[in-house]
């Protein structure tokens, strides 16, 4: 799988983010439903409402996730996947005034593990930037990004821990996204932040001050409990 590395345009994706977040609280063009979309048959779709009182021309770009759960995301165009799972359509339309437009995600097969995607609706409406590193004018729309996520056909959430001489560590081995949440640490009033982990993901909890590790909570809100005996590797 090839993935974007050429800094221009990173630079335009990072650009493309914080202008999703103007264009929603500050232009309010388009508005996206629903935010985000779980996929489990062959076919799902986002409807695209024009807010505005003129005609949009709108553009479709859809994008695999390389890593799901962190803050600054990795963007791959679908169109540069051999062999992808699963594509949008149309990638372009026009909306008049308060009209709604479907964009529909259809699936070629099933991933073995869930798969996470961006979905960028973007009108014609742009601003101009100069690139200091392309040294040339790049025209970045204002955009709106859905997120997908790809399941399976047989839902398998599993998980494990290990006892490490200074905290757990969870593993999530199962094949969608798992959920800690309400998490306690012993007799600790304070809850631990929630945790979220997709296939194969690793999250580690520090407790180096602790002779023994009790945590209880949930997770995808199933009831669990853990406890390492004095640090003990299981």
């Amino acid at each position: 799988m090839k993935m974007f590395k050429l800094t221009a345009l990173k630079y335009q994706y990072q650009r493309l983010f914080f202008l999703m977040t103007f264009s929603i609280n500050s232009a309010a063009v388009i508005e996206l439903q629903p935010h985000i979309l779980e996929i489990k048959n062959e076919q799902s779709f986002f409807e695209v409402i024009n807010k505005s009182p003129h005609v949009e021309y709108v553009l479709v770009e859809l994008y695999y996730l390389n890593n799901p759960g962190v803050l600054e995301e990795s963007l791959t165009p679908i169109g540069l996947i051999n062999s992808p799972l699963l594509y949008a359509a149309p990638l372009k339309f026009t909306l008049g005034p308060q009209q709604v437009g479907k964009i529909y995600l259809k699936t070629l097969k099933a991933p073995e593990k869930e798969q996470l995607y961006r979905l960028a609706v973007i009108p014609k409406t742009s601003m101009k930037l100069r690139s200091s590193e392309m040294n040339a004018v790049l025209s970045v729309k204002l955009s709106y990004m859905g997120l997908i996520r790809h399941l399976p056909k047989k839902i398998k959430p599993d998980w494990k821990h290990r006892c490490t001489t200074n905290g757990v560590e969870l593993k999530n081995t199962g094949n969608i996204r798992l959920s800690w949440t309400d998490i306690q640490n012993g007799n600790q009033k304070v809850r631990l932040n929630n945790i979220h982990l997709y296939p194969d993901q690793i999250h580690f909890i520090s407790a180096s001050d602790q002779k023994n590790i009790s945590l209880k909570g949930k997770v995808n809100h199933e009831n669990f409990y853990l406890f390492c005996k004095n640090k003990d590797s299981l």
